[in-house]
């Protein structure tokens, strides 16, 4: 039956569901070439047009957003079928991807997924989550770049889709709890877009194998096993680390939110000495993470403190246990590390006060203000490689990249790490976090002092630099 829709024309069908249709349109007042997805009414009840209503509405919010499929136009056909306008990408999909070339290299899979996860966030910001993440879902718009699309909105479907009204999912990408009958959340698309970050990069999705005609095997192991291995070579172990994690059976255990995940995996590029990619969050928002630069004035450093004192190891003497002398010597060396930091605080104070001998010119600073990328709080003594970005801090230098947050989760790790040892319960991870950390402390401090931070990061930046100070006076 042919489309009738006023305003478009030249529909030539390119993709077909059980749901719906798309096709390739012509806007005619516009001259321009984009997708129009049209629903069947057949196949959908009234609470699922309800529900299309409302989605169509909220995609065509988050429009802005540059790695979310710009919606242009909605309504009905003139049979009374909903429709969506979207623009037209002839990149394809990720799985055209795969399909034609196979796996992706683990960087490029990564990159993509964390523009996905900025995109993601602001959706689930506004109150939208996806439901049904897959490489299918995910384009590639005119520059390479993702383009997510189908918020809980039924597209092209094929034998892998299950689907309940207007709720569907992928079997090789659904989450463990949505299996098992309980509501999608936050963390449901967590775990599906760690699931799809797997099959960009091993080429098939985790659970799913060649050949079986029943979805029962599959749905047990995605409840039941732990997630495989990827089987490349080369991948560094950090991203199956952040893979695994992000896949866990029990929401609890999934990171907090898309974005910590996103985060997570800029840790990887991070440390695998890649190019970092942005996670593009809501500019508006004023606990976004978003990254964002500003001029400002260039403040002359003064010379970083001293690194806390390390002592040789003492001897027990004949009257003394080892582990009372450990545990002295370990509350010294604390002590020392909280003065070098109250150092730094006083000439921090200076710095964003106002201080300091000639302002300099304008210069460019970009302060990434992330929330903390470990999961639900969990302590990871990672972190310390993230304290300072791109040799930031050294000789007490001015950092182009120095993460505030990732400062603020190292002093927790740091005072963390002193209890266990004056409690006497450390491990030896403990006292490696202590080290490291007692002596890039004060450089990150003075460099995030003369990078030129908001408001808000200042305050942020007192109550990170005041917990060094009242732990010197515990």
């Amino acid at each position: 039956m042919a489309v009738s829709i006023p305003g478009y024309g030249e529909f030539d069908e390119i993709a077909r569901g059980g749901f719906g249709v798309v096709y390739r349109a012509q806007d005619v007042e516009l001259g321009r070439v984009v997708a129009v997805k049209v629903l069947s009414r057949i196949e959908l009840d009234e609470q699922a047009l309800e529900r299309f209503d409302r989605e169509r509405r909220a995609m065509g919010a988050l429009s802005w957003h540059p790695h979310i499929v710009v919606v242009h136009d909605s309504g009905r056909t003139a049979e009374g079928e909903p429709y969506l306008a979207m623009e037209y990408l002839e990149g394809g999909s990720l799985a055209d991807d795969l399909s034609a070339r196979g796996a992706l290299a683990w960087d490029e899979a990564v990159a993509l997924i964390i523009e996905v996860a900025g995109a993601l966030q602001v959706a689930h910001d506004a109150g939208l989550l996806h439901r049904d993440l897959k490489p299918a879902n995910i384009m590639r718009g005119p520059y390479g770049e993702a383009k997510l699309t189908d918020f809980g909105i039924v597209g092209t479907e094929d034998a892998s889709i299950t689907a309940t009204g207007m709720v569907s999912f992928t079997l090789g990408h659904a989450a463990p709890e949505v299996l098992q009958g309980d509501r999608a959340t936050a963390r449901s698309d967590v775990s599906s877009l760690a699931s799809t970050l797997y099959e960009l990069v091993a080429g098939r999705a985790p659970f799913l194998r060649p050949g079986e005609d029943s979805m029962v095997p599959a749905v047990l192991r995605t409840i039941n096993e732990p997630v495989p291995d990827l089987g490349r070579p080369g991948v560094p172990p950090a991203l199956t680390s952040v893979l695994v994690g992000a896949m866990a059976k029990a929401p609890a255990d999934r990171p907090a939110d898309v974005a910590t995940f996103g985060r997570l995996l800029q840790r990887v590029q991070r440390e695998a000495g890649v190019p970092v990619t942005e996670l593009r969050l809501d500019p508006k928002a004023t606990d976004s993470g978003a990254t964002v630069t500003s001029a400002v004035p260039a403040a002359t450093p003064p010379p970083p403190p001293p690194p806390p004192a390390r002592t040789a190891p003492d001897a027990p003497s004949s009257g003394e246990k080892g582990p009372a002398v450990l545990q002295r010597r370990t509350v010294a060396l604390a002590a020392a590390g909280v003065v070098a930091v109250l150092v730094v605080v006083a000439v921090a104070a200076v710095l964003l006060s106002g201080g300091g001998d000639d302002p300099g010119t304008a210069a460019s600073t970009t302060v990434t203000t992330a929330s903390s990328d470990g999961s639900d709080g969990a302590s990871d003594s990672s972190a310390t490689s993230a304290v300072v970005e791109d040799g930031a801090g050294s000789s007490g230098a001015t950092s182009d990249n120095v993460d505030l947050e990732a400062f603020c989760d190292s002093v927790d790790e740091y005072v963390a790490a002193a209890d266990a040892i004056v409690a006497g319960t450390a491990a030896d991870g403990d006292r490696a976090v202590f080290a490291d950390l007692g002596s890039e402390l004060p450089d990150t401090a003075v460099a995030l002092a003369t990078s030129g931070l908001s408001t808000d990061e200042r305050e942020r930046y007192t109550e990170c630099t005041d917990a060094l100070t009242q732990a010197g006076q515990g």
